[in-house]
């Protein structure tokens, strides 16, 4: 089970969209990985790298968010604080008991919500964002905090 991109997850904003290109390619690293073949170290540091780049991610759509004075941002905030809490949770028990039924788990977990956030979540951004103009002084105080 693969993520296709096709334009519907665009957004219209050049470096979430191909950020959110890149957590496809992560979440079918993911997919490939065969659960039962690789060492544990090696499904730690894919899944490590996986979930600091997707924060990483939310941390530059909250800016984006900030800039466009995003009604719905604190909204949105605590859905990425949500799923970094349970997606770092999972991350931990599979790494604790090592299992491939976990790790599929987490696969689909990670599959899903990707697709339907952008496809949902991150939609309403782009439709907000959609000709405005942003107000830069807040990205300022958005990259200091």
């Amino acid at each position: 089970m693969e993520l296709k991109w096709s334009n519907e997850y665009n957004i219209g904003n050049n470096i979430i969209d191909a950020q959110h290109k890149r957590l496809f390619e992560l979440v079918n690293s993911l997919s490939r990985l065969d659960a039962e073949k690789a060492t544990q170290d090696h499904m730690k540091k894919v899944l490590d790298f996986t979930l600091r780049y997707a924060a990483r991610h939310f941390k530059d759509e909250e800016i984006l968010q900030a800039m466009y004075q995003y009604p719905d941002y604190k909204a949105h905030k605590k859905i990425h604080e949500d799923f970094v809490a349970t997606a770092s949770k999972l991350v931990e028990q599979y790494l604790a008991g090592f299992s491939p039924e976990l790790f599929n788990n987490l696969k689909n977990i990670l599959y899903d919500w990707v697709k339907q956030h952008i496809l949902v979540e991150d939609r309403k951004i782009g439709e907000y964002t959609k000709g405005r103009v942003p107000d830069l002084a807040r990205l300022v105080l958005a990259r200091r905090g």
